[in-house]
């Protein structure tokens, strides 16, 4: 069994990032995961882990200072860290960091962009790192980083995650119709084109559930693991449009549970899905087209992605995580 390190976790477990951490903590156990609490505003929110709050939040939300100067980091006196992703500035480059992507927002203001950019040279000097995918790990050596230290482990699904049968009893529980297909999508960001999916669907056979706070016809917010799970099985197909993604959870996730997906062409996604998913140009036109052929495509879709739901089983990623850390000295 492989000497797991501490890992420090900076996201609520509604956000990809720290849906990533929260199967890593299934991986290594509750011992070992740190969440840190940088937003006063997140600091009612549940984290994987062991949660830690500053002694006092400083400047507006404390997001800032916290992030630049993680001092309940040195007050543990260790300098090995797997830092699962790169909100913080590193205590040292002795660790392990996952890097989801390098994306920022086209609207992010300048001086949050310098402080990006200042944390990721930080990174740029560790010798162990981890990028969810290919696409990722192209990303960042274009930007820098040395491809000799990066090892590409994707993501696998949490240990919990499974099918359920009694999908009309799940509609009822949460007030699903029956008569309708029902479209998904999950997570926020204007880059997911959520509001598109919405339109797109309109006085059609599908209504849009969504999973957060964007458009939907039907909208549910910071759901435990189950709820999502149940409603993702109750799903007909579920959508991922975006524009940008380091990786892409939710289609991981409908893949094990059957759920055909349709998904923008991305070269992250055609990595990770391309023997199997349906994909579709980013406009009203081609997304509907696409959702009804996924739909009547299902069986096809069934019999291609089989080999993939053990790929992205907790099983097969734990194997991967335990074999990297198994190689790694700290």
């Amino acid at each position: 069994m492989p000497k797991y390190p501490i890992c420090i976790n900076t996201s609520n477990t509604y956000t990809g990032i720290g849906t990533y951490a929260s199967i890593i903590t299934e991986i290594v156990g509750e011992d070992h995961v740190i969440s840190l609490v940088l937003d006063k505003n997140q600091k009612d929110r549940s984290f994987p882990g062991t949660k830690m709050t500053p002694k006092k939040w400083m400047v507006g939300n404390g997001y800032v200072i916290n992030s630049l100067f993680p001092s309940y980091l040195f007050d543990l006196n260790r300098s090995f860290y797997h830092y699962l992703d790169t909100s913080i500035v590193p205590v040292s480059t002795d660790g392990i960091v996952t890097i989801h992507d390098l994306y920022h927002p086209k609207n992010e203001p300048i001086y949050m962009r310098k402080i990006r950019k200042f944390k990721i040279n930080k990174y740029k000097k560790f010798k162990n790192i981890i990028a969810i995918s290919k696409t990722t790990m192209k990303s960042m050596i274009e930007a820098g980083f040395d491809e000799k230290n990066i090892q590409v482990i994707h993501h696998g699904n949490s240990k919990n995650w499974k099918k359920y049968d009694d999908i009309e009893n799940i509609k009822r529980q949460y007030g699903l119709p029956r008569d309708r297909k029902i479209a998904l999508t999950v997570g926020d960001g204007i880059f997911k084109n959520n509001h598109l999916v919405t339109e797109a669907l309109k006085n059609s056979e599908f209504i849009h559930v969504h999973i957060g706070n964007d458009a939907g016809d039907i909208n549910f917010v910071r759901l435990s693991e189950e709820d999502l799970n149940k409603i993702m099985c109750a799903s007909d197909v579920l959508i991922r449009v975006s524009s940008n993604e380091g990786f892409g959870i939710p289609p991981m996730q409908a893949t094990a549970l059957g759920v055909p997906i349709v998904l923008s062409k991305l070269p992250v996604f055609k990595e990770l899905f391309g023997k199997y998913a349906f994909f579709t140009e980013i406009d009203k036109a081609s997304i509907l087209e696409s959702v009804r052929h996924a739909v009547k495509y299902r069986d096809d879709y069934l019999q291609k992605s089989r080999p993939y739901v053990d790929y992205f089983s907790f099983s097969s990623f734990k194997a991967r995580m335990d074999s990297y850390y198994s190689k790694i000295k700290n």
